[in-house]
C-alpha cells in the first residue's frame, strides 16, 4: 500500500483514541496521527484538522510501539 505524503490529498482524519496527552487519528487510508492536547479535547470519531497532527512515523519507535499496542488493545486499529 502506498504511504500518503502529509502534503497529499486532504482526507477525513477520525479522533480514534487517546493516550498519555495524545490524541490518536487514523485517516481513510489508514496512516495514523497524533495530537498533543489535552483529554477534554477528545471526542471519539469525530473529524481533526489536519494542520495540529503529526505522523506517528515521526515519533520515536519506542513511542510508535506503545501507541500502536494501545490502539490494538482498544480494537481501533485491526
Amino acid at each position: 500500500m502506498e504511504q500518503m505524503s502529509f502534503t497529499g490529498p486532504v482526507a477525513n482524519i477520525e479522533m480514534i483514541g487517546y493516550l498519555h496527552g495524545f490524541v490518536i487519528a487514523k485517516n481513510e487510508w489508514g496512516d495514523l496521527f497524533v495530537s498533543e492536547r489535552p483529554k477534554e479535547f477528545y471526542f471519539p470519531g469525530e473529524l481533526i484538522e489536519r494542520e495540529s497532527l503529526t505522523p506517528l512515523s515521526d515519533l520515536p519507535r519506542m513511542t510508535q510501539a506503545i501507541i500502536l499496542r494501545h490502539i490494538h488493545a482498544e480494537g481501533g486499529e485491526q
